[in-house]
């Protein structure tokens, strides 16, 4: 963690606050897989969430790998597939996924070298991972759309979809509409394999600001459509980060893609010797105007595993370090209903374990909730408030039922009355101490009473009952205010008492009818009816006849 924060020292604020905030999201569930233990859940049950999962990983997979769209970010997919990890950990199963992606034959086509995909490594592992490697460069990872070209004395014979990394579809016609990538170069040799990336041109694209700016799903649409294409797409760009079986000097091979047409390789590939400079590059394709979206950097070491005897999903010659997460997987532990002082429900989500959901950050830093993306079959049915029992003319007294909203009431009374030093969490101690059971019992408490509930000891309950001597002086239209008068607010200073609000010429001539209408229900209603009664025993200024 130190390190990660090291390597953003010279960010700008700005960039330093958002990764603060990101860390902030990874301390509220760093990894799902590893900060939970096994459900406890019947075998049976927990095997069925096991399967459910990995059909649900192996569809995000189809979409990705065979029609290039992202149902979930990689990030999002990463986590998920860890639960999946650790729930089949729980019941021994084995570690790797039980299905193979497979393609539809129509449109299949074999890769000439298989494409072995990238281990992830995190900050604190790089230096392990580039001790006693003697030549390793650093490429951005640019977030596209992977593919094949094969070349066949000079003439591009296939351009071929990642896949499953064994096979992918054949999209040859598409690229006579793709300027970017050659047609012909000047190389006679028998077959020519280039790995690389289909990307979407962004202008001046920061991506710690940006994000991935839907830049993959651009290309795939592209790449997927089934109408005839009829003019050249300038937008979409290649970017070669593999040539199997090229030059064993990464310069030569810079060179030569350079000629033949491929130059932003030699332009975004750099010597590493140490983590201080692989940091510095993270740091600078993370904030940096970019003319593509990434994803992270690519580590490569030299000399490389001749193109031959790649396999998928084994590369101990190259590795990814990706950006700080932007969006985060919690699990869904309990949903609270809060219910304000109006009357709204607002659902409160406690975290891990149960349903996924992604969280990233909105705005300036601020943690937001962005979707479901994993369900558990096992449902647990919610007991859920009835919106018609709670409104604006709802628990002015304290019930079980009413809690939620009378602690909002007393907060928003508290509030309008200049109180301090009384949160929520003191009303709710008055509250189970047996200290209130309406809007007014607290102005009746003695510093006796007060000093009764634990948290009100001392030093704290004389300041809090000064300030409950204190608010019962304040004036009038701080009373109407937090009461929740349904008034203008313009209004609140014009009224004087409550007798004032059945005036015909305030009714009238100031108020809608739909206004009016609202404040005859207040004013009518017997539980305000009651408070009012009692405020005015309490002499509060307004709601008693002097004479």
């Amino acid at each position: 963690m130190l390190f990660i924060m090291r390597s953003f020292i010279f960010v700008s604020v700005y960039y330093c606050w958002r990764f603060f905030l990101l860390l902030f999201l990874l301390n509220i569930n760093s990894s799902i897989a590893q900060n939970i233990q096994c459900p406890d859940w019947p075998k049976l049950v927990l095997h069925r969430e096991i399967k459910a999962i990995n059909s649900e990983l192996k569809r995000w997979d189809e979409a990705y790998y065979i029609n290039g769209q992202s149902l979930v970010n990689d990030e999002t997919y990463d986590q998920i597939f860890a639960l999946w990890k650790h729930w089949s950990n729980c019941l021994r199963l084995p570690p790797d996924k039980t299905n193979t992606l497979s393609l539809p034959i129509k449109g299949r086509k074999t890769h000439p070298v298989i494409h072995t995909g990238l281990k992830k490594i995190t900050a604190d592992e790089i230096a392990r991972w580039i001790a006693g490697r003697h030549e390793v460069w650093l490429q951005p990872k640019v977030d596209g759309v992977a593919a094949t070209l094969v070349y066949k004395k000079g003439k591009l014979a296939a351009l071929i979809s990642r896949g499953n990394g064994i096979e992918g579809i054949d999209w040859t016609p598409k690229a006579d509409f793709l300027p970017a990538i050659p047609k012909t170069i000047p190389n006679h040799a028998t077959q020519l394999i280039l790995q690389g990336e289909l990307f979407w041109y962004q202008t001046g694209h920061q991506q710690a600001i940006a994000g991935g700016a839907n830049a993959r799903n651009k290309v795939a649409g592209w790449l997927m459509r089934k109408n005839l294409l009829v003019q050249q797409e300038e937008q979409i760009g290649i970017f070669i980060w593999s040539w199997p079986d090229g030059p064993s000097n990464m310069q030569t091979q810079f060179a030569q893609l350079e000629r033949w047409g491929f130059p932003l390789t030699k332009r975004y590939s750099h010597l590493v010797t140490s983590v201080d400079q692989i940091t510095q590059w993270q740091r600078y394709y993370y904030n940096q105007p970019m003319p593509f979206a990434t994803d992270g950097i690519v580590l490569k070491q030299l000399p490389y595993t001749l193109g031959q005897y790649w396999q998928a999903g084994i590369n101990n010659w190259s590795v990814a370090w990706k950006y700080p997460t932007q969006n985060r997987v919690a699990q869904v532990a309990a949903v609270k209903f809060n219910i304000g002082r109006t009357g709204k429900i607002n659902p409160i989500i406690g975290i891990l374990p149960g349903d996924a959901i992604q969280i990233s950050l909105s705005g300036h830093g601020i943690p937001k909730f962005d979707k479901i993306v994993w369900q558990i079959k096992q449902r647990k049915m919610l007991s859920v408030p009835e919106q018609k029992n709670y409104h604006q003319l709802s628990c002015f007294y304290y019930s079980m039922r009413c809690e939620s909203q009378f602690v909002a009431r007393l907060v928003w009374l508290a509030k309008q009355l200049k109180m301090e030093g009384i949160n929520e969490k003191g009303w709710l101690a008055l509250i189970r101490a047996g200290k209130i059971t309406n809007l007014m019992d607290w102005s009746r408490l003695t510093l006796e009473q007060i000093t009764e509930v634990a948290m009100f000891k001392a030093n704290k309950g004389k300041f809090i009952y000064q300030q409950f001597l204190s608010a019962q002086k304040r004036p009038f239209s701080e009373w109407l205010k937090g009461l929740g008068v349904p008034l203008p607010e313009k209004l609140f200073s014009k009224i004087n008492c409550w007798n004032d609000l059945s005036s015909k010429e305030i009714n009238s001539a100031i108020l809608s009818r739909k206004q009016q209408k609202k404040l005859v229900q207040f004013i009518e209603n017997k539980d305000v009816k009651q408070l009012v009664k009692v405020l005015g025993q309490h002499k509060i200024n307004g709601f008693f006849n002097e004479n």
